[in-house]
């Protein structure tokens, strides 16, 4: 095994990565890519190879930590954007040829009303818990028509056709003046089994609204947890017919604008081993950043 560690600064931001090829009699098996700071193993990208040439690539793990980065504390949300880039960017300037990673979008975003962010923490529960886990790539596409991937890395699914239809389910949903108007309250309600004691503020925002995207951006950014986090699921399974699926997405690579200038150092290391077979889940977005 080869392991190779690179330096690399962007803006505020110091990273160090890790990339480590496997041999096996005298070929490439594979090759794992990771980024982070104190916390070396934030983000994680997996190479197979077939006779010694690159094949596909894929992210099987991140996660979020202040101390993804030396130095300064990784900010939650945009640094994430930049540490997710700035390794995507890495794996393409070592292996050209490959033009996208995929993933499995299982993100959670860390959803909790003020009074659960002030009280105690338990001892059961871990470092960055989530206090309610609940979807990232649903609460984004409430709010910006799009998965968060979608949004800042440019994420799409790599069947075209499922794609299609999963963009066309979305914009339905969101911006049809007439779709909405087919839906009462009462059925609103059947639907997604929001709870009663949210009727006072959902059902002025509802009725008062031509669209959903009109009535999601409606809802105060400091309670959208408290408010949907309870029902989003069911609301976006049954309006966008299942047409969003957690697996089959890709990133293509390169991606512009990391945000600040770049430094690198490069050494090399003893031989360690390569970690695989993890979820991206917590990638540290919260309701104001997503």
């Amino acid at each position: 095994m080869i392991e190779k560690i690179e330096m690399i600064r962007v803006g505020k931001y110091n990273f160090k990565i890790i990339d480590r090829t496997e041999n096996y009699y005298g070929y490439i098996s594979g090759r794992n890519f990771k980024i982070g700071g104190n916390y070396p193993d934030c983000v994680n990208i997996s190479v197979s190879y077939q006779n010694d040439v690159p094949v596909s690539a894929s992210i099987p793990y991140i996660l979020y930590d202040d101390e993804c980065s030396f130095e300064t504390p990784l900010d939650r949300g945009q640094g994430t954007i930049v540490m997710i880039k700035t390794l995507l960017n890495y794996v393409h300037k070592e292996l050209p040829s490959l033009r996208e990673v995929g993933f499995e979008d299982k993100s959670q975003i860390e959803c909790a009303t003020e009074d659960e962010k002030k009280s105690k923490r338990t001892r059961f529960q871990k470092k960055h818990s989530l206090t309610i886990p609940s979807p990232l790539y649903y609460f984004s596409i409430a709010f910006n028509g799009k998965t968060w991937y979608e949004k800042y890395l440019n994420a799409v699914m790599k069947n075209q056709h499922e794609y299609q239809l999963f963009q066309t389910s979305v914009d339905t949903m969101l911006n049809s003046i007439e779709f909405k108007s087919n839906i009462t309250y009462r059925m609103f309600v059947e639907k997604t089994s929001i709870q009663p004691y949210l009727d006072p503020v959902m059902r002025p925002l509802f009725e008062n609204s031509t669209t959903f995207s009109e009535f999601f951006n409606s809802i105060p950014k400091e309670k959208r947890c408290e408010y949907i986090r309870g029902w989003i699921t069911k609301f976006m399974e049954t309006f966008l017919n299942h047409t969003f699926k957690n697996d089959g997405w890709i990133i293509p690579i390169p991606i512009a604008n990391i945000g600040g200038k770049k430094s690198r150092k490069t050494y090399y290391l003893p031989r360690g081993r390569v970690r695989r077979n993890s979820t991206i889940k917590d990638i540290g977005i919260t309701i104001n950043n997503i």
